[in-house]
């Protein structure tokens, strides 16, 4: 969240992706278009994101997620080609398929909506704690 929110605040496109064990998803979410909040308005409890060394995940698919998020930089930057924005791109390793759902701004959201209440970054509780002696997660714990 802290990373979208961040986006958002500085009229930053966000490429984001997430992964769990085999699946993966990755978008786009451009200023005035949405943003991970419209999709998900809040970060989960505390502790109910269990520790990455728990729940594995599949080596490759963040390096496919990671190679999909570079592409889509790369065409901002050059300002070519069609993005991902308005639409998640889901990927599952074990059926090696890809599956596209298209995505809205919400006007009601706290952060990009018509009338938005968050104004400045929020720091927020991590929400995949290390048990002591684990090895840290791979990707930013705290961030949408």
């Amino acid at each position: 969240f802290r990373l979208n929110d961040a986006c958002v605040l500085s009229g930053k496109p966000n490429v984001q992706a997430g992964i769990l064990h085999f699946l993966g998803r990755v978008t786009v979410f451009m200023p005035g278009r949405g943003c991970y909040r419209c999709q998900y308005p809040n970060p989960p409890p505390a502790g109910l994101v269990p520790p990455c060394d728990e729940v594995g995940v599949l080596g490759v698919v963040p390096g496919v997620m990671g190679l999909i998020q570079a592409t889509e930089v790369i065409k901002l930057i050059l300002g070519t080609g069609e993005s991902l924005c308005g639409r998640m791109l889901y990927y599952d390793a074990m059926s090696l398929k890809f599956k596209e759902a298209k995505l809205r701004r919400n006007p009601a959201c706290a952060l990009c909506g018509d009338h938005p209440t968050i104004t400045q970054p929020i720091e927020y509780e991590l929400v995949c704690p290390l048990r002591p002696g684990a090895a840290p997660c791979p990707v930013p714990r705290a961030s949408g």
